[in-house]
Formats: C-alpha cells, sequence, structure tokens
C-alpha cells in the first residue's frame, strides 16, 4: 500500500513537471539567464538549424535612415505573440546584440505564425508596461510622481509578423524600430526686462500631450501634462533644457512665476498650433511681452538647433 502511494505520488510530481515545461513554449535561442518573471527570457544568438524563427534588430529614424550601430537604442524587450494574438514570452536584448546586428533566435515550435512587438529604451522608473494576456493589452504608459508624469525614455518601436514556412536560421527576418519620443527645449525672452531681475521660482508646464503608447505603437490614453524646472543662461533668456517626452499635435505651453500664470500659449506666431512630432526635437521660443509670441523650429533628432529671432 505505501508502494503504491509513493508510485502515484510520483506520476504527480512528474505531471506537474510536464506541465511547467509545456507552459514555456516560446523562448531565446541558448538561453543563458531567465529574471524573476518565469516568461522573461534573456536572449543570446544562436546558429541552431532547428530554431523555427529569427530576428535581426534595425534602428532607424523618423527619415527612414539607419541608427542601428549609433548606439541610440539601449537594449531592447520584445513581447512574441502566438497566432492567436495570445501572449508567449518577453525576450530581453542587450544593446551589444542591437549594435552588431545578431540574429535572435525565438524558440516557439508549436506556433505556425508569431507576432513580435519590440520596444527598446525602456525604463522601468520612467515607463510602466502592463502585462498582457493578449497582444491589444500591450500598453506603455508613463509613471507619475506626484500627480505629474515623468520625462519619457528614449523610446522606440517595432513590430513584424513571421510564419514558420518561410523562415530560416539563416534568413532572418528585419525587426524594424522607430523613435517614438520626442525632445522639446523652451526659451522665454525679455523677462529680465519686463520684472529688472532674474528672482523668483520659474515653472514651465507643457499640457495636452499623450501619456501612453498602444500595442499598434500609436500615441493614446487619455493626455497629460509635464512640469520642468527652469533658469536663466548667461543672456537672460529663460530655458527649459532639453526635455524627452511623449509628444502631441495641440500643445499647449505655460509659463508661471512663484505659481503665477504668466502666459499660457497654443499658437505659434503664424497661427499654427503648437505641437510636438514623434522622433523630432522641437525648439520652441516665446518673447514676453503683453501679448505673447512664439516662434517653433523643429528639426531631426540630433540636428543642431538654429535659434530663430522672434518677430
Amino acid at each position: 500500500m505505501k508502494k503504491s502511494t509513493f508510485s502515484n505520488s510520483l506520476m504527480v510530481v512528474m505531471a506537474f513537471i510536464a506541465m511547467s515545461v509545456g507552459t514555456t513554449a516560446c523562448s531565446s535561442g541558448d538561453t543563458n539567464d531567465i529574471s524573476n518573471d518565469m516568461n522573461t527570457i534573456v536572449a543570446s544568438s544562436s546558429s541552431s538549424t532547428d530554431v523555427p524563427f529569427s530576428i535581426v534588430l534595425k534602428a532607424i529614424d523618423t527619415d527612414g535612415y539607419d541608427i542601428t550601430t549609433q548606439g541610440d537604442v539601449n537594449g531592447v524587450t520584445l513581447y512574441v505573440f502566438d497566432q492567436n494574438n495570445k501572449y508567449y514570452s518577453t525576450i530581453n536584448v542587450d544593446k551589444s546584440q542591437i549594435l552588431n546586428r545578431k540574429s535572435i533566435s525565438i524558440n516557439c515550435n508549436d506556433a505556425n505564425q508569431i507576432t513580435v512587438i519590440a520596444l527598446g529604451g525602456l525604463n522601468q522608473e520612467n515607463e510602466n508596461v502592463s502585462i498582457p494576456a493578449t497582444i491589444e493589452d500591450l500598453e506603455v504608459s508613463l509613471n507619475e510622481n506626484n500627480g505629474n508624469v515623468k520625462n519619457a525614455s528614449d523610446l522606440f518601436y517595432g513590430k513584424t509578423t513571421i510564419a514558420k514556412a518561410t523562415t530560416k536560421s539563416s534568413d532572418a527576418t528585419q525587426l524594424q524600430m522607430t523613435r517614438k519620443s520626442s525632445t522639446i527645449s523652451l526659451t522665454t525672452k525679455n523677462l529680465v526686462k519686463y520684472f529688472g531681475n532674474t528672482e523668483g521660482t520659474y515653472t514651465y508646464k507643457v499640457k495636452n500631450v499623450k501619456k501612453s503608447m498602444n500595442y499598434n505603437g500609436i500615441l493614446s490614453g487619455s493626455t497629460t501634462e509635464y512640469t520642468f524646472n527652469a533658469s536663466f543662461n548667461a543672456n537672460n533668456e529663460l530655458i527649459s533644457g532639453n526635455q524627452v517626452i511623449l509628444g502631441g499635435s495641440d500643445v499647449v505651453v505655460e509659463l508661471y512665476k512663484d505659481g503665477k500664470l504668466l502666459y499660457s500659449q497654443n499658437l505659434d506666431k503664424n497661427g499654427e498650433k503648437l505641437s510636438v512630432n514623434e522622433g523630432k526635437k522641437a525648439e520652441m521660443f516665446f518673447e514676453y511681452s503683453s501679448n505673447t509670441t512664439s516662434s517653433v523650429f523643429v528639426a531631426d533628432w540630433g540636428t543642431a538647433i538654429i535659434y530663430a529671432t522672434v518677430g
């Protein structure tokens, strides 16, 4: 009787182990490390011929130029979904693999097709990623601190669907990622001329911008606002410095001194709405007076900004 009980217990344990192994159907080739999340895997390169899926990451700017080897992408997290768009696993890819264009193998032997979403540059201090059950559940949202959202990280996004029948380990599918974050810089002139000094606490608010991004890489969800401390430069111009955000097409910029609103601006000097485009740098110039005007110069990420004269 005791022998029968031991045998039954052994069968239960073996069955449990088999079930546990079966739940991790999709992984990265030559896995070296696994995080606390049992479905999160650290990727490494593999030359195995029996791996059904393989990808190579490529980063491009908003104009389509290849910036993979420039080092802008500081690591990537891959979210893998099966042919029914159900979540399989998460794979972490380090910066060196991206820079060296290493092929990343994904073992999903029981899937005929997978969809892979790449999120580059994530920082858990700045962003939160929802744990997806299906692909539609995947969302990146900015963290908040005392009611204000934190600056975004330098985020990249890409998505591809791969069919097993057309994939070979020697012919990896290219997964292309584009920059989703923007940079904004704010400058206000004539404040010292108007107030006579640089005293006081100045803050900029940037309103009506998005706080999240959905599984298709579209900025979505409710709008939010950023608060930036400001200081005077050597030319007595009040500057915010470069701030990384998620952008918007109808942005409002406000300036406060000691908590009092000095101006609220949503149009440039040509009457166009202020906007901050994805993957771009926007420098906005304001000239403080009884009728504050603004001028906006938008450039590619990394391009030197030329200061414009406000009329």
